[in-house]
């Protein structure tokens, strides 16, 4: 920020020294106005006098010129010592060509300084070089000639007039150097707010765009843990225990090569579409659709302490859904629509994995997510199958059948023991294979 401030008290100097010094150029003309007391009271010199206010005029246009096309302040400050020292120097020789230390000339020295010291902008060093360059040279020239004490007496009175006019200018400029500086600092932070603002906002909006595009791919849980901080696209895969379920549509590649595609789609969006619901009411996370089936998990990325409970639910309730809208399907699916559900309890891997800059996708790896579909393939038609875990997690809760040990594809080396979850406890809700035994 200290280093910013230098560069606009730089800039705002230099822009101010521009104008000061391209102002000059209309205003230096004043200078040869003086002329006419030149003729009035010195009118043997008026020649002489005139001749340097006209040769003067020119120097303005082109000090202004070189000031113009500069970029260093203190070469605007160069020019502007120049110029005050080149009138000043003109009117002290005007001074003792006539009348010396009693000409009221000094005056008009006084009121170059005034207007020099004032209006030009200068550096402490360069104001107290305008100083000198401008009184100095009268001032010695003066005190050499003075003689007598009526002389010293107005000397003095010069040199005090002198001493308050230099004040005065430098209090204007301490005064306009501390407003200068107030005002660039309060620009700059209303940049910097300004700035952050600006960056507050594309941050957000890029957030914003990236949950909408989020939204369409995550289930919401996922999108609401990135939203909330809780996960993000960067996040590795956690270690988790969680119940995993698949869900697949029954003989769904016969039917995609039986029935119209129009039907189809019909068919499997519906299905989708009232799975989606269930899933999402009970807290369950959408993993993948796979075209004909889903895989979900609960207890992931959002904990959930009754995560069995809430994925068991979903599972009845899409059966149940399945069972109640035959009606629906048949029609176009021109068989009972039936489905298959797996369900197990287990630890895995949950994130976002996959490719940094392709591709990612928030999925679940481990053990459990390849039982829960080795028991959708192994259960009955609209049965949902789950592995002892799951059982021994809600045998008090839901009612189950004992379905037999199984060796299942990938876990040769294991005995599962397999239940088919009928419904809750006290519940109407039920799979549509509770009454099969």
């Amino acid at each position: 920020m200290q280093e910013s401030i230098k560069e606009l008290v730089h800039k705002h100097r230099l822009q101010e020294a521009k104008k000061i010094h391209r102002a000059f150029v209309f205003f230096s003309p004043i200078f040869l106005v003086f002329a006419i007391g030149d003729y009035f009271n010195y009118r043997e010199l008026f020649p002489f006098f005139l001749s340097m206010r006209l040769g003067y005029l020119v120097f303005p246009l082109i000090f202004n010129f070189f000031v113009q096309r500069t970029n260093s302040f203190n070469t605007t400050q160069v020019f502007a010592i120049t110029n005050a020292a080149m009138t000043s120097i003109i009117i002290t020789v005007m001074i003792f060509a006539r009348g010396g230390l009693e000409s009221y000339y000094f005056f008009g020295l006084n009121l170059i300084g005034l207007v020099a010291l004032t209006f030009f902008t200068f550096t402490e060093l360069f104001f107290i070089a305008a100083v000198s360059l401008i009184y100095l040279p009268y001032f010695i020239i003066a005190g050499y000639q003075a003689s007598g004490a009526g002389q010293l007496s107005l000397y003095v009175f010069q040199a005090l007039v002198a001493a308050t006019t230099v004040a005065c200018s430098y209090m204007v400029h301490i005064f306009r150097e501390r407003y200068r500086l107030d005002n660039l600092m309060v620009q700059l932070r209303l940049s910097e707010e300004l700035a952050k603002r600006n960056q507050i906002i594309d941050v957000k909006t890029k957030q914003a765009v990236k949950l909408t595009h989020l939204a369409s791919q995550f289930s919401p849980q996922v999108v609401d843990s990135i939203q909330n901080g809780h996960l993000t696209l960067e996040t590795g895969g956690r270690r988790n225990e969680i119940c995993a379920m698949f869900i697949d549509v029954v003989n769904s590649t016969e039917r995609v090569n039986t029935i119209n595609e129009k039907k189809f789609e019909k068919v499997i969006s519906y299905f989708m579409d009232h799975a989606a619901e269930c899933l999402i009411k009970n807290n369950v996370t959408i993993v993948q659709f796979m075209g004909d089936g889903l895989i979900c998990v609960s207890n992931a990325p959002n904990s959930s302490p009754d995560y069995v409970d809430q994925m068991a639910k979903a599972a009845l309730e899409i059966a149940e859904h399945v069972n109640a809208s035959q009606s629906f399907y048949e029609p176009f699916w021109q068989k009972p629509f039936q489905i298959r559900i797996g369900m197990a309890k287990g630890f895995a891997n949950v994130g976002f994995f996959g490719h940094e800059k392709y591709f990612k996708s928030f999925t679940a790896i481990g053990p459990v997510m390849n039982l829960s579909a080795r028991l959708c393939s192994s259960a009955e038609v609209n049965q949902v199958l789950v592995d002892n875990e799951v059982f021994e997690a809600l045998q008090n809760k839901f009612d189950f059948e004992f379905k037999g040990k199984r060796q299942l594809k990938g876990f040769d080396e294991e005995i599962i023991y397999t239940y088919s979850l009928k419904n809750i406890k006290n519940s109407n809700l039920q799979s549509p294979n509770s009454k099969v035994g």
